[in-house]
């Protein structure tokens, strides 16, 4: 089990190295346009998407953009870090740190099965959610999905939140692994609304 808590010692080092700068009113982070905007912009419009398409639609919806985030910043980590595989996943559970997405606990990681398994702790999503009778963490799910096709060098990896602080547990529980072992799993119900068939 790893922790990741070193959110400020890699934002720190971000600016040390000059990857990330504000410039009269322009953000850019590892080279990429940027803007800091409150989590509840991110809620409302995930919200907005499951009062129109339904709750797991528009969490699929969230899902499926976020994973395309996931993927650029992965790429950008790569760019400015020269990491790769599960040190990659690694750097992006930092950067996600230092973002404010919570505490990152990797409980398991292995690349030649291309999987991980990782908690948020006091994720700042689930507590800006409210509660729920799903999990409701896509954007993390997205991004975490994202990251770790790069970093698996797999296009069919797949994240599905197990537990989720919305729904009364302590903390946000993530499965990423290739998609074709998700459908043969157990918790059937639980992946088929979070991952597209």
């Amino acid at each position: 089990m790893q922790v990741i808590s070193r959110g400020k010692m890699f934002g720190a080092r971000l600016m040390a190295e000059g990857q990330l700068k504000w410039d009269d009113g322009y953000l850019t982070a590892m080279g990429m346009h940027a803007i800091m905007l409150p989590i509840s912009a991110f809620i409302s419009f995930q919200k907005i998407l499951e009062d129109q398409s339904g709750k797991d639609a528009g969490g699929l919806q969230m899902y499926a953009q976020f994973k395309l985030v996931g993927r650029e910043i992965a790429n950008a980590l790569i760019k400015v870090h020269r990491k790769h595989g599960s040190e990659l996943l690694l750097c992006n559970w930092e950067l996600a740190s230092f973002a404010g997405f919570g505490k990152f606990v990797v409980m398991d990681v292995s690349m030649k099965k291309a999987y991980c398994l990782f908690k948020v702790q006091n994720s700042n999503i689930a507590n800006s959610y409210g509660k729920s009778d799903r999990p409701s963490c896509h954007t993390m799910r997205g991004l975490a999905a994202g990251a770790a096709q790069i970093a698996f060098e797999r296009d069919d990896i797949e994240c599905i939140e197990t537990t989720c602080k919305c729904m009364g547990y302590s903390d946000c529980c993530f499965k990423i692994q290739p998609r074709d072992l998700f459908i043969e799993g157990e918790k059937y119900d639980l992946i088929k609304k979070q991952i597209e068939e």
